[in-house]
């Protein structure tokens, strides 16, 4: 069995703790005039997202999925989203009770983790309501640095009600496993992942739609 220290260093984990790295280096574009700052920071939102897809997919591909890594993919995601809602608090104007939701959020799912792992030897992985809220809190911080305005309107209500859905999600495995039942966390199914697909990709329309307009590439006659 690989060492802790030699498990650190398997590829998905680097890439796990890339983000933790990351995190002060997107809040530190801030401080920079745009274009430029606003540029170095897509660019290091779109790694950040890369290595969040490409660090479960790996860990898969070479067989290298362990505890730690299980444990730091998700704390990764909770540290990057912190110090980053923490940055645009101060440089932009990100509401300080959605900064209080999501590190409230984040310091709920770790802390009744802690207690679950205390008492009993298991492996939490992130579940599917926990990502796509973490995504879609991703996104909505995206738009908070590029100032994306009708962005931040459709996003920030699908990301607290996620956000919510991911709260219940957790609590019931939290429940099972307290109560020395199965982890309750559900394979998706593939009709279920298409319907995801279909959705994200008229999202997807929808939001490049609303940037063209809103930044002038395009002009409507309303």
């Amino acid at each position: 069995m690989p060492s802790l220290g030699r498990e650190l260093f398997y590829p998905a984990n680097v890439l796990s703790l890339l983000r933790l790295v990351l995190a002060p280096v997107v809040v530190w574009t801030l401080t920079l005039p745009p274009p430029k700052g606003i540029w170095l920071a897509i660019v290091l939102f779109l790694v950040a997202a890369i290595s969040d897809w490409l660090d479960g997919w790996l860990a898969r591909k070479l067989n290298q999925v362990t505890r730690l890594g299980v444990a730091l993919d998700p704390i990764a995601d909770k540290v990057f989203a912190g110090v980053i809602v923490i940055g645009l608090l101060i440089y932009r104007d990100l509401p300080w009770w959605f900064v209080v939701v999501v590190i409230g959020r984040d310091l709920v799912i770790l802390i009744a983790a802690g207690l679950v792992v205390k008492d009993r030897p298991v492996t939490l992985p992130a579940n599917l309501a926990g990502k796509y809220a973490f995504g879609f809190i991703a996104g909505v911080l995206f738009c908070y640095v590029i100032d994306f305005r009708f962005g931040i309107q459709l996003l920030m209500p699908i990301s607290l009600g996620l956000i919510a859905l991911s709260l219940y999600s957790y609590t019931r495995v939290w429940l099972d496993v307290r109560a020395g039942q199965d982890q309750g966390m559900s394979r998706p199914t593939p009709r279920g992942a298409r319907w995801r697909i279909a959705g994200m990709a008229v999202l997807t329309v929808i939001l490049v739609i609303g940037m063209l307009i809103e930044y002038g590439v395009i002009t409507t006659p309303f």
